[in-house]
């Protein structure tokens, strides 16, 4: 950003560097993008392996049982 009278620049410079600073540059996108899929993966990695801890501790009290035709059982609702 110039113009043509060289004393306005102290005045606009302040105003050209925030602009600069507080925009997003392809750059920055890239890498933002590059460490949101890196945590999505971890995110998924760890909600994974909470699921299969929490599968085999409720799985550790339950037993395959099979009834016939005309067995009594008991239903607790």
């Amino acid at each position: 950003m110039v113009t043509d009278r060289p004393l306005n620049w102290l005045r606009f410079l302040p105003w050209a560097e925030y602009c600069y600073n507080t925009s997003y540059h392809s750059e920055a996108v890239d890498v933002l993008l590059v460490e949101r899929d890196d945590l999505m993966r971890q995110l998924k990695e760890n909600l994974l392996a909470a699921k299969n801890r929490m599968e085999v501790q409720a799985n550790r009290k339950r037993r395959d049982v099979e009834f016939n035709v005309w067995d009594r059982v008991l239903v607790k609702l």
